[in-house]
């Protein structure tokens, strides 16, 4: 089936992905320097947490789409777990930025990580269906990387908007004070955050409704055991260009773990911008995003996938290590300059738009191996996909989250320093770690998939097989 006539359901599939923005828009800009800067945990205690949210969602996922594969409802077998996620996961997440008032270290840990485990369990129940969903949505080899287009672009708007609005009207500067380290500021920001949840969960949700009879449905239903979804991803990672994608990821999971951590203290205190140019930043990256969109489908057309996911690497292995490593060797423009704003406004042009094509290629590469896996075993399996390779990238970035806490721990990097204030010997160190220690670690995931052989034409013969056994059927 495919949705080249359904804009709408196209639309509405794809506003689902901000679900996922406004949690990694939290972790990229707000959640760190909350915990650490403003609530007073220990950066190696969020860490800490943050991996223990990591590996309980990354158990989770396999069951999720073990669960969603074999569900048969009225309302089909992704949009229960959509429907009902939708509400809890708002509330899971403004609980997040508002833990009670005057409790110790310990309590806040365990705050902490409960309420990451809670967010991050709840947006996976939502999630790991609708990236199913995404899969299912079309048979077509450009259509598939053109649906998770719509997703990425759309997400990396909800990306883009939220931070650019929290901070100019959120948390702009009061008196001397910058507005991120102010507590009261949170709470409307997350209030905010959890609004805009529930309408992109709700939207995705009722928008696809229609297309419900015409997705596929498992075969019969199935009694499910305890360890069934962890033996479905074993059974998966038997496909050999999973596998290759698996290990990628694995790589992939490692780098985001450790770089989220650092991305708002970099934007902080590494290039001190003030939260007028980080909104300008934040909203300027609708720019790249809206450009990459543009050349996707022209760029699926013209080369395959396993190229795009190539260069978009090296892209952003080139990108990270010209302004980091300028910085290590003090030939940048000095802080407060024009020149230093505009240096950070190219590295993040070309992030955005290596980013989106990225993040739009690899889930059309696993909706192409689901039909491989189809073609030989007979049976659809999209959401074991999608939960097994959140399950690789999770673990991974849960450990990376731990090493990002300890690393920032090791910068130096204490609560309440502001701009301007933070000792050089942390800054070196911020650098080191943001830039040459992300490139290097960018190489391993290219290498992982320079094997992975299900091209246009391979494709092209899979869904000739799929669709003779229907038409037989």
């Amino acid at each position: 089936m495919n949705v080249r006539r359904g804009l709408v359901a196209r639309f509405c599939y794809g506003v689902g992905g901000i679900a996922t923005a406004v949690k990694d828009v939290a972790v990229v800009h707000f959640l760190l320097l909350f915990y650490t800067q403003v609530a007073g945990l220990p950066g190696y205690l969020f860490g800490i947490a943050a991996m223990i949210g990591q590996l309980v969602d990354a158990v989770l996922d396999p069951v999720i789409g073990t669960w969603s594969d074999n569900t048969r409802t009225r309302l089909g077998r992704r949009h229960p777990f959509m429907l009902g996620a939708a509400l809890p996961y708002a509330l899971a997440f403004v609980l997040l930025f508002n833990p009670p008032r005057g409790l110790g270290t310990p309590a806040l840990f365990c705050w902490a990580a409960l309420l990451l485990v809670s967010t991050r369990a709840l947006l996976a129940t939502f999630a790991i269906p609708h990236a199913a969903l995404g899969a299912e949505l079309s048979t077509d080899y450009d259509e598939r990387t053109r649906i998770a287009g719509d997703r990425t672009v759309l997400a990396f708007l909800g990306a883009i908007l939220l931070p650019a609005f929290a901070y100019r009207e959120i948390f702009r500067a009061e008196g001397a004070a910058d507005g991120r380290l102010v507590p009261e500021n949170y709470l409307t920001y997350a209030l905010l955050s959890g609004g805009a949840i529930l309408v992109a969960t709700l939207l995705a949700s009722a928008g696809t409704l229609r297309h419900i009879r015409q997705l596929p449905v498992p075969r019969a239903r199935r009694e499910l055991h305890v360890l069934d979804p962890f033996r479905d991803v074993l059974f998966a990672l038997r496909n050999s260009n999973f596998r290759r994608v698996f290990i990628a990821l694995l790589f992939t999971g490692a780098v985001a773990g450790v770089s989220t951590m650092f991305d708002a203290l970099g934007w902080l205190y590494l290039w001190e911008l003030d939260t007028d140019q980080t909104s300008l930043l934040a909203l300027s990256s609708m720019l790249p995003a809206l450009l990459a969109f543009l050349l996707l489908a022209p760029l699926s057309r013209r080369f395959e996938k396993r190229t795009l996911y190539f260069v978009t690497l090296l892209v952003m292995i080139v990108n990270v290590s010209w302004l980091y490593g300028g910085r290590l060797l003090d030939v940048l423009p000095e802080n407060g300059t024009r020149a230093i704003f505009w240096l950070v406004f190219t590295y993040n042009f070309i992030t955005i738009a290596a980013l989106v094509i990225y993040a739009s290629v690899w889930p059309s590469i696993i909706a192409d191996i689901a039909d491989e896996y189809e073609v030989e075993h007979g049976e659809r399996k999209d959401g074991v996909f999608f939960a097994a390779l959140a399950f690789g990238l999770k673990i991974p970035q849960g450990l990376g989250n731990v090493l990002g806490g300890f690393l920032i721990s090791w910068a130096g990097v204490t609560m309440g320093m502001q701009p301007g204030a933070v000792p050089e010997q942390s800054l070196f160190r911020l650098a080191l770690i943001a830039g040459p220690f992300v490139a290097a670690a960018l190489i391993p995931p290219m290498l992982a998939l320079w094997r992975y052989d299900i091209t246009r034409a391979r494709h092209g013969e899979l869904r000739r097989v799929l669709d003779g056994r229907a038409s037989r059927a």
